[in-house]
């Protein structure tokens, strides 16, 4: 009897320490973890602001209202409402919808300061619907060589964001590059491309135009005139072009026309956007899509 009492009490001892030894080496792996989270840091372009603006938006109830602050009065000003609607606001309170289209605005317009250094403003912009999970605003440079024009701005929540200020500013270096990887071999094409797009940490300010060959997409008319060649063979050169960029991994869109005439070499791509609806051209149109 007595053995069977001490033999029951020496297992209890065991499973008790072997328990003592899971729960300790439990608490070292969640303590493991814990400075493992807090050694990791969060991403370059989401601060901790940032965090925390999304974190009181989120907690706010559809339902419940809360007081606009000035920061969030300056972007509606900007954005184009009244001093009426803006003193309704104010008087009523932001909905959940208003305080995070203006709480997140002020992320981006935060976001792009910081990246260039310029001022914004917001003159647009919507939040998400049911469908979409994208927050974006239309924002206006006011300083800077491209003061006064707007561009759009992505949130895009853990992914951080994207815009077009980048395409503004890298345009003719990166149009140049494209320019110059075309007549490398077909010398007297007329080249007039433009970039288009938003994006984020993939581009850099530092970039060259040739680094952005790979990066961007592009847009483009390119004319062949009878002086380089006759109009039943254009269309072979408009391929050797279309392969051209394909081979070079370049992602443009455009179309290759054929001019029975002559163009100015150095026309601008705003005066032949004009040329394009002049009717006293004979244009032979071949469109040719690389992605």
């Amino acid at each position: 009897m007595k053995k069977w009492v001490r033999d029951i009490g020496i297992m209890l001892m065991i499973v008790l320490c072997t328990g003592c030894n899971g729960n300790s080496a439990q608490q070292a792996d969640l303590s493991k973890q814990s400075n493992k989270k807090a050694e990791v840091q969060t991403d370059g372009e989401k601060t901790a602001e940032d965090k925390q603006s999304n974190k009181e938006t989120e907690n706010q109830s559809e339902g419940e209202k809360t007081k606009m602050t000035a920061q969030q009065e300056e972007v509606f000003r900007s954005y184009g409402l009244s001093n009426e609607e803006i003193e309704k606001m104010k008087k009523e309170g932001l909905d959940y919808k208003e305080q995070s289209f203006a709480d997140t605005a002020i992320m981006m317009l935060n976001y792009l300061e910081h990246k260039y250094s310029e001022k914004f403003t917001v003159v647009g912009g919507d939040i998400p619907g049911i469908f979409s999970h994208e927050y974006w605003i239309t924002a206006e440079a006011l300083d800077g060589e491209h003061a006064g024009e707007k561009f759009d701005v992505y949130y895009l929540g853990e992914r951080g964001y994207k815009d077009g200020y980048i395409t503004l500013l890298k345009q003719e270096e990166a149009c140049e590059a494209l320019k110059k990887l075309i007549q490398s071999k077909f010398r007297d094409v007329l080249i007039f491309p433009s970039l288009s797009g938003e994006y984020g940490d993939e581009i850099a300010l530092a970039d060259t135009g040739e680094e952005m060959l790979k990066k961007v997409e592009f847009g483009y008319n390119i004319i062949i005139t009878s002086s380089v060649t006759s109009e039943e063979k254009f269309h072979e050169i408009a391929d050797s072009i279309a392969k051209l960029l394909e081979d070079n991994g370049v992602s443009s869109s455009g179309g290759v026309r054929y001019l029975k005439g002559t163009i100015d070499p150095d026309l601008s791509v705003e005066d032949f956007n004009l040329l394009l609806e002049n009717d006293s051209f004979q244009w032979n149109d071949y469109i040719s899509t690389v992605r």
